[in-house]
């Protein structure tokens, strides 16, 4: 039971930061934040974890019985919540639910990245609007999808307990993570003399302040 809880959290911080490589250039290309272009890279490389990310994740059904006690089906018949729980906390939905989410997550990474890198070789406005279009969407799913797997894998690990503000606390904590590890690597690009003449020390103030602000909303 604690590897797979150490196993559960370490995997959902790094599927986090994955995830969260999509999310910060959606958010940034909604806000018009042109001043981030320079620093693209740097979440576009954080989306790659999200097949493997991904497959870790799913590992977690061979652990479920020791994590979730709504899988195991003498349980469930014994427990009047669980048992009305059922139809949600069960593993084919979580099969389904997760998988889903864990899909659309690759799907929406290849297609704004790839979009990104058609635009630096074709130039143009159009995969600007692309882009755009695709974040608006992609920001709606991820609220849902993230919901949904932070459930799964956090909030049932104890199906008594309820909470309406959950999401929102994972949503944080990934901001925050997030942020902060973009703001880390780009310091240290340009401690190293990589981007130069692309990050400059406004992008570090930038990124700077939207970690305190991150923490600050954490």
């Amino acid at each position: 039971t604690l590897a797979w809880s150490s196993y559960l959290i370490g995997m959902f911080f790094v599927l986090g930061l994955g995830v969260f490589g999509v999310a910060w250039i959606a958010i940034l290309t909604l806000a018009g934040g042109t001043w981030s272009v320079t620093m693209r890279r740097i979440p576009e490389a954080m989306t790659a974890w999200l097949v493997p990310g991904g497959v870790m994740a799913m590992l977690v059904t061979f652990g479920a019985h020791s994590l979730y006690h709504w899988s195991d089906t003498e349980a469930v018949a014994a427990d009047a919540l669980l048992t009305h729980k059922a139809p949600f906390l069960n593993m084919g939905m979580f099969g389904a639910l997760v998988g889903g989410s864990l899909v659309l997550w690759v799907v929406f990474a290849a297609w704004i990245v790839g979009v990104s890198r058609r635009q630096d070789r074709d130039g143009g406005m159009a995969a600007t609007r692309t882009t755009r279009n695709a974040s608006a969407l992609f920001m709606v799913i991820f609220a849902l999808t993230l919901s949904v797997v932070s459930f799964y894998f956090l909030l049932s690990l104890d199906a008594h307990w309820f909470s309406t503000m959950f999401a929102v606390l994972i949503f944080t904590d990934v901001l925050q993570t997030g942020t902060a590890f973009v703001a880390v690597v780009a310091g240290l690009f340009v401690s190293a003399g990589v981007l130069k003449g692309f990050i400059n020390e406004h992008h570090l103030h930038s990124l700077g302040k939207m970690v305190f602000a991150t923490t600050g909303f954490w």
